[in-house]
């Protein structure tokens, strides 16, 4: 009896502590060298096409040059199906830019279809500026006023997923709970 009393409490301290695991964003799709400098609202419509290799999309980050200032007004995100124009599966938005990596949060995660193609759309006006460079992202063209091009340049931008929602923590529950169950027939048959 103290046999099972002792493992019932380690199991339920070791799932307390899973379910108190801090969550890390992990990179996913990415192209990290910059070059050239885009008023975002003289691009309008600006995204940028992307293909994930996992589902759940937690963040994105977009390097910005502020023109002129340290300081930029804010970006809206919309994570959309297909092409520019398609369904928004995903928002976030910053209130306000700084030249550099600047990381935008979804609201909720963006649950994708990995391999699917879908756009990461940004609207900002002046002094915010992205940088592209040519040709180094290989999953999708960057969109120019609503025109995918192909002329070899990409946006300077990563999209992140959160490691701790890949294997959600109902299953491991239900996983322990069937386990407990199992445990206790196995004792009321042994008659302990």
């Amino acid at each position: 009896m103290k046999r099972i009393v002792m493992l019932l409490l380690v199991l339920s301290f070791s799932l307390v502590m899973a379910g108190g695991a801090a969550a890390a964003l992990i990179v996913d799709q990415h192209q990290d060298l910059g070059g050239g400098w885009l008023n975002m609202g003289y691009a309008a419509p600006l995204g940028q096409e992307f293909v994930p290799d996992v589902s759940n999309m937690a963040a994105v980050e977009l390097y910005i040059s502020v023109f002129g200032g340290s300081t930029g007004p804010g970006v809206v995100l919309n994570v959309r199906k297909d092409n520019i124009y398609g369904t928004i599966v995903g928002t976030g938005s910053i209130d306000s830019a700084t030249t550099g990596w600047n990381m935008i949060e979804l609201d909720s995660y963006a649950w994708l279809t990995v391999g699917d193609r879908y756009v990461l759309e940004f609207i900002s006006s002046f002094p915010n500026g992205v940088t592209t460079y040519a040709n180094n992202y290989n999953d999708g063209r960057w969109i120019f006023q609503g025109t995918p091009k192909d002329d070899g340049y990409d946006l300077q931008f990563r999209t992140y997923y959160d490691d701790a929602v890949v294997v959600p923590i109902p299953g491991a529950v239900w996983l322990l709970g069937s386990g407990l169950v199992v445990l206790l027939g196995r004792t009321r048959k042994r008659g302990i």
